[in-house]
């Protein structure tokens, strides 16, 4: 008991360890990286769509298992006075005497009892290929589910770097926005201030007060929205912790070094839902053989042991082996409207496959011009930036001076906020922009973040 004891807290202390770091940013810090990881593991839609992976690989169990013997096992216990079941029963029972082919015995008999325990034994010798069709349409199905599930993983990577870098950039943005309150407010006490030696207006003091109310409104809108980024991000994470208190550390995303017509030649060979089309087509390739496998005969083996009784007990065995062989030769053309219909299935997936090819390749070149615009927006955002930051200090000088009114110092603070707003949103722009280019020419994975 004492040894149990021990080996159960050495279980429970393993497990802690083994769940510490999933809860280890609860009030830390919590980077790109470990945002993904945590996807990759919990994601709701990943765990679900991880069953569905499950039911094929079953699938191809199954189809495998209709190609091999199949053993069946029953008993059964009737008691009749059926004249025919009777005798059959007597004969199997191998009981028959002299006796039983009295006509009044034959057509009056008593009540007789039979235990009846069989074994059955059958082989699919030949089914018009059917069966090894159906198992390779398994393979591929399952092949296809497999390169669909990583697709979906790729998708649920960039759903994540998307609601990671939003809810950083609108941490940066509130910290901007909650200066900018502390500047207004600076703002409209050095305008009172200026009102009580008369160098301002009433006017110019209402102003500046007007300016603090819709800056502490901006900062509330930002709070409330980094908030709902922080719960977007938990929900993609498949984690139930409030993130609140958490601080988001600065993400990277590698870019490999491509030019575009790499990008677009090396697409089909790299874009997983592209991948598993392909092999859906294959599948469709194995479900039209077994279409036309039923206008071919099926070629069956069949074996059995059975035992008959009048009392309880495995007696008097009989064996039977034979071959069966059936074949339809008209139901209706139901078989033949089949086939035309997986037919129209695999000629539309065929096309379907032709367009998918042209519509990455759209993607990856919109995806290439977006991050083109993405990067000159950053430059001419820094540029702005730097525009704007040396206006509102000449428009404070002068306004220390006499020389400028209120409104236009607001107005200069208002744009130099605002410059600040759209550099991070710009330079945010440029790591979403990357990651959907790596999404749309399927390079994106765990390993390009940090």
């Amino acid at each position: 008991m004492i040894v149990l004891g021990i080996f159960k807290r050495l279980y429970i202390y393993l497990m802690l360890v083994l769940m510490l770091p999933a809860f280890s940013y609860a009030e830390g810090t919590l980077t790109l990286k470990q945002s993904v990881e945590a996807t990759i593991a919990h994601n709701r839609q990943l765990l679900a769509n991880g069953e569905t992976l499950g039911q094929a690989k079953a699938s191809v169990d199954q189809a495998m298992g209709r190609r091999l013997p199949r053993l069946d096992v029953s008993a059964g216990w009737v008691d009749t006075n059926s004249p025919l079941q009777v005798f059959g029963s007597k004969l199997q029972q191998k009981e028959i005497t002299t006796a039983d082919f009295s006509p009044n015995t034959l057509n009056h008999p008593s009540y007789r009892q039979n235990y009846q325990t069989r074994l059955g034994l059958s082989l699919p010798l030949f089914a018009g290929g059917a069966l090894l069709a159906a198992q390779h349409e398994a393979e591929a199905n399952e092949q296809a589910a497999s390169l669909e599930h990583d697709f979906l993983k790729q998708k649920q990577i960039y759903q994540t770097i998307v609601a990671y870098i939003h809810a950083k950039q609108l941490s940066e943005q509130l910290e901007i926005s909650k200066k900018s309150v502390v500047a207004a407010k600076q703002h409209w006490q050095d305008t009172k201030a200026l009102k009580k030696r008369g160098v301002a207006l009433a006017s110019d003091v209402m102003h500046a007060h007007v300016h603090v109310l819709r800056r502490q409104v901006v900062v509330d809108e930002t709070s409330n929205a980094y908030l709902t980024s922080l719960e977007q991000l938990a929900l993609l994470m498949g984690s139930n912790q409030i993130l609140e208190k958490v601080s988001l550390s600065q993400p990277l995303i590698h870019m490999p070094a491509n030019n575009l017509d790499v990008l677009l030649s090396s697409a089909v060979e790299k874009r997983l839902d592209f991948l598993a089309m392909q092999t859906r087509l294959e599948a469709a390739g194995f479900q039209r053989k077994q279409s036309y496998a039923s206008d071919l005969p099926h070629v069956n083996l069949i074996a059995s042991e059975e035992w008959n009784s009048a009392t309880l007990g495995a007696k008097n065995a009989n064996t039977m082996v034979g071959v069966t062989v059936s074949m339809n030769l008209f139901n209706g053309g139901s078989d033949h409207a089949k086939q035309r219909s997986v037919e129209y299935a695999y000629n539309a997936l065929q096309w379907q496959i032709a367009d998918q090819k042209q519509a990455i390749h759209h993607e990856i070149k919109q995806a290439w011009r977006a991050l083109k615009v993405a990067k000159n927006k950053l430059a001419r955002e820094k540029e702005a930036l730097k525009q704007t930051q040396e206006s509102l200090r000449i428009q404070s000088l002068r306004y220390q001076q006499g020389l400028e009114t209120t409104s236009h110092v607001l107005d200069a603070q208002v744009d130099f906020d605002q410059s600040q707003v759209e550099k991070i949103r710009a330079q945010y722009d440029v790591m979403v922009a990357k990651a959907a280019l790596l999404l749309a020419s399927g390079q994106l994975s765990e390993g390009v973040v940090e």
